[in-house]
């Protein structure tokens, strides 16, 4: 939705890249609707589940797809991305791929928080580097590459859900930040329209989640959910 209001006419044809997929139910939903949908994960549990024939490739389309769509596709690529060689190979050819210019959509969902790749403070009761991620990559590095797999006008998406933030010794948990982990000076620098950077999304995230019904697994919905977004372009 928020791509779509931004200039992404649809999935139908689009070449979609998620950065951290987690699972490939996103990817899969994207891909049947005609989308040529990439993800990339570091987890090397999701390379040995999603094994079987079907899981990647060219996609059927489902009943929701537009008329006349041509089949969408899924690729995985497992490992470090940017900097380990064959990942980056994986990506760089579907972001190509049939004389594409690149990705009209980079997502990361849940995982390209500052929380994660630069929290503001120690925390305690945690093993060095657990519950931390490192791009292997300065950040500087890893934006220019982001940069570097759209098409011209292609949107970059960082979407972080998180329990509320409370910035102490004792209670500081990496993953409650969600904010940008990037500098807004850098990524205008490199080449990217800020469209919106760490925008509340609070209201829509709580209504996604009890419309799934999280509140009946526990979840206090309207007192630990928040949602942030920040939306790139990068410039033609």
């Amino acid at each position: 939705d928020i791509a779509g209001a931004h200039g992404l006419a649809g999935p139908g044809g689009a070449r979609v890249c998620d950065f951290g997929f987690g699972s490939i139910g996103s990817l899969r939903m994207l891909a049947s609707l005609g989308a040529h949908a990439v993800g990339i994960e570091i987890d090397d549990m999701l390379r040995a589940l999603y094994v079987e024939p079907g899981d990647t490739g060219s996609i059927p389309l489902c009943s929701a797809a537009p008329p006349d769509s041509d089949s969408g596709t899924l690729t995985l690529a497992f490992g470090q991305w940017p900097g380990d060689d064959d990942v980056r190979t994986i990506v760089t050819t579907a972001a190509r791929g049939a004389g594409a210019g690149g990705f009209d959509l980079f997502i990361s969902k849940n995982t390209l928080k500052r929380g994660y790749i630069h929290p503001t403070r120690a925390f305690r009761s945690r093993a060095v580097g657990e519950g931390l991620i490192d791009l292997g990559v300065s950040d500087e590095t890893f934006v220019r590459q982001v940069h570097a797999s759209l098409a011209d006008g292609g949107l970059f998406l960082i979407y972080n859900l998180s329990p509320k933030l409370i910035d102490t010794d004792e209670a500081y948990i990496p993953w409650a930040d969600g904010r940008c982990p990037f500098g807004r000076k850098l990524l205008d620098d490199i080449g990217f329209e800020v469209i919106a950077f760490d925008v509340d999304d609070t209201p829509l995230a709580r209504l996604m989640a009890h419309a799934l019904s999280w509140d009946q697994r526990g979840m206090d919905i309207d007192g630990t959910l928040f949602g942030l977004y920040t939306l790139l372009r990068k410039r033609e």
